[in-house]
């Protein structure tokens, strides 16, 4: 991408801090890499249901209504806004869609 500033490409690490912005209100939210278990979380489950949305190509309004919540809220889901969700709102909206979620935290495991 090109800063219109001073007409130089914008590094990748620079993309990423942009993105990763809780402000930013240009799209999709980008996972930061240093992102903790619960954003991580929170992102996969957004990722989903814009998977479903996508895939039984439903209206947002329909969603929104099948969901039971606002436009906008659901606008924070699918352009993964995780800063402005909670995680149980998001486990309720992949219990109403029935959609098949599985949950792994990595951690160090230590053996005795």
């Amino acid at each position: 991408m090109v800063n219109i500033k001073n007409n130089r490409k914008e590094t990748r690490e620079e993309t990423i801090k942009r993105l990763s912005d809780p402000n930013y209100q240009g799209g999709n939210y980008a996972l930061p890499e240093n992102a903790s278990e619960s954003e991580k979380i929170k992102y996969e489950i957004c990722q989903n249901i814009a998977k479903y949305k996508r895939i039984n190509e439903i209206y947002l309004k329909d969603l929104a209504y099948e969901l039971g919540i606002s436009q906008t809220k659901l606008d924070n889901i699918l352009y993964c806004r995780i800063n402005l969700l909670k995680l149980d709102e998001l486990a309720n909206c992949l219990e109403k869609l029935q959609i098949p979620f599985h949950l792994e935290i990595a951690g160090n495991t230590k053996r005795a």
